[in-house]
């Protein structure tokens, strides 16, 4: 976000009160009696705790920040979600070749895109009907707010269609609710000439550095030494595969014990909604019935989040088109899954075209 951080900002007055009360010689003289060490972790202490109250104003809002930070960064991501559907169906169009448009040449810049959702010009600014729509989202069960952040990729075109003709895919929640209420899955099943283009190239980039790096090594004569790989020793396959090359069974099991208890235990994810919920106070957060009190207390602190993300969506929706209207950068934001690399296919698909234009390529510039 493109806002000064709360926290940055308690950091900043922070260390301007403790040069302050460092430099202060009545107060020296006042704790002469004490450690010089034992004073400065007062001063350090007490600069924290006035500085969050010169930001936040009064100790509520001060115990309260955790959560309110919990509700905006998801309202904002809640935005950047309701954009995501908007240039997801956009490139359904632009693979069928409906539309064009500037400065997007192949599929894999969706995937890709330099510039933030939020600050995209390529589709249409969050209007009301969308904020009003996500909140009826909300409402649903799939709208139930997860524990997790999501690493869904939600411009995966290959992975979204799936989902939608032979489930197959993984599609996000809010965009299967989104199809059912506009009725407009059809764009699922547009033809994507563009993509099966990039496919005949990316073959033909494929071909061409396989031949390379053949005659690369036909004239290498010099012998080469394998390079030894890394063991991935922490993950709990490669030490019962190690245990049983040792013959040891009861080690074996004794580490898929351990690796079941690690999957099944609940505790992080309950102490994540115990701190959340202990920050709620002194607001009551009803307690739903369960089976296990772990699974009340997740799901206690995930409606209560659900709740209050709908109240502020509509205001934070608001800081969002008044940053519009000043045309103030907003930036990724936090929870939004973002690449930055650049595909292997998107390289091929450059390699093969050179090549189609009579270029000597050398593929380890590009690999």
């Amino acid at each position: 976000m493109a806002d000064v951080d709360p926290d940055e900002m308690v950091d900043a007055k922070k260390a301007e009160i403790k040069k302050e009360l460092l430099a202060n010689k009545a107060l020296k003289n006042h704790y002469d009696a004490y450690v010089e060490e034992s004073i400065h972790q007062l001063i350090d202490l007490y600069a924290f705790y006035k500085a969050n109250f010169i930001v936040h104003g009064n100790f509520t809002q001060f115990h309260h920040k955790y959560v309110l930070k919990e509700w905006s960064k998801r309202a904002w991501f809640a935005l950047a979600e309701i954009q995501h559907k908007k240039l997801f169906d956009l490139q359904c169009r632009w693979r069928a070749g409906e539309v064009e448009l500037e400065n997007i040449i192949y599929s894999f810049e969706f995937e890709f895109m330099k510039t933030p959702i939020l600050d995209l010009k390529l589709i249409e600014d969050v209007n009301e009907q969308d904020v009003e729509e996500y909140i009826h989202f909300l409402q649903t069960p799939n709208g139930i707010a997860k524990s997790y952040s999501s690493t869904m990729d939600y411009q995966d075109h290959e992975m979204i269609k799936a989902a939608h003709l032979n489930g197959n895919g993984e599609m996000p929640e809010y965009y299967e609710y989104h199809y059912t209420i506009h009725g407009n899955t059809g764009l699922l099943s547009l033809p994507d000439y563009r993509g099966e283009k990039e496919e005949q190239w990316i073959k033909k980039g494929v071909k061409y550095v396989k031949k390379v790096n053949k005659k690369k090594k036909e004239k290498d004569t010099k012998p080469v030494t394998p390079r030894k790989k890394y063991i991935a020793y922490h993950k709990t396959d490669v030490q019962i595969e190690f245990a049983k090359f040792l013959g040891e069974k009861d080690v074996a099991g004794f580490l898929k014990d351990q690796d079941r208890w690690k999957k099944e235990k609940p505790e992080l994810t309950v102490k994540w909604a115990m701190e959340y919920l202990s920050f709620c106070y002194p607001e009551p957060v009803p307690m739903p019935a369960a089976p296990m009190w772990q699974d009340a207390v997740l799901q206690a602190a995930l409606t209560h989040i659900t709740e209050k993300v709908q109240q502020i969506l509509p205001s934070v929706h608001q800081e969002y088109l008044m940053k519009k209207e000043l045309q103030t950068s907003i930036g990724h934001v936090e929870l939004e899954h973002t690449k930055k690399y650049k595909p292997i296919q998107l390289k091929m698909i450059e390699i093969a075209k050179r090549v189609e234009n009579g270029e000597n390529v050398d593929p380890s510039k590009y690999l």
